[in-house]
């Protein structure tokens, strides 16, 4: 502080002890937000481990936000809350391959558990993996396997045609190798053109 004859002014610059106070103010601020917001992301409440109800079908749209999923997941008991699931998808990058698409998933669960299902393909009903390098031939026989009459699956693979600009006519080679989830009452087209 120094007295200039007409006011009295405080200077940052010039004031070490000023400056330190001031930063130790900004730090105790930011650590202070920071305790606040992680207490708030572990008060998320969750289910313990052993306490799995009934299985129930979650349909996962394509797009779908974690927060989505999780509102979904609290609306069906399968997670208590939907913070709790939001806080494990966004602290597990795997989180971002959840396939769209129906999923059994248990009732009842913790958060962390319920990633793991969704994760699952074994808890996929209807899914259909085609592979890289498969035949259609083969690739018919896993969509027959679905519950498609194969007059219905013929007449698709007929219809189908790919882009013009390839001068064939088969579909062959245009299946693009994944992991096709659909809903039970699919028609053959419809997964064909998946």
């Amino acid at each position: 502080m120094r007295f200039n004859g007409r006011s009295l002014t405080l200077s940052l610059e010039k004031s070490p002890i000023l400056r330190l106070v001031t930063a130790g103010i900004f730090i105790a601020l930011i650590t202070f937000s920071l305790r606040e917001l992680n207490s708030a992301a572990q008060s998320a409440p969750d289910y313990n481990a052993g306490s799995a109800g009934p299985e129930v079908i979650v349909e996962i749209l394509t797009g779908e936000s974690g927060s989505e999923i999780g509102r979904k997941l609290e609306s069906l008991s399968v997670v208590k809350s939907s913070a709790a699931f939001f806080k494990v998808a966004v602290t597990d990058a795997r989180a971002r391959r959840i396939a769209p698409g129906e999923h059994r998933i248990e009732t009842r669960i913790p958060a962390k558990t319920a990633l793991e299902q969704l994760l699952d393909p074994a808890r996929i009903p209807n899914l259909i993996v085609v592979r890289d390098g498969q035949r259609l031939t083969e690739i018919s026989e896993s969509i027959a396997s679905f519950g498609i009459s194969k007059i219905d699956l013929e007449r698709s693979i007929k219809t189908a045609s790919p882009p013009e600009i390839f001068k064939t006519k088969s579909i062959e080679g245009f299946l693009y190798p994944a992991q096709y989830s659909f809903n039970k009452n699919a028609k053959a087209n419809e997964i064909i053109s998946a």
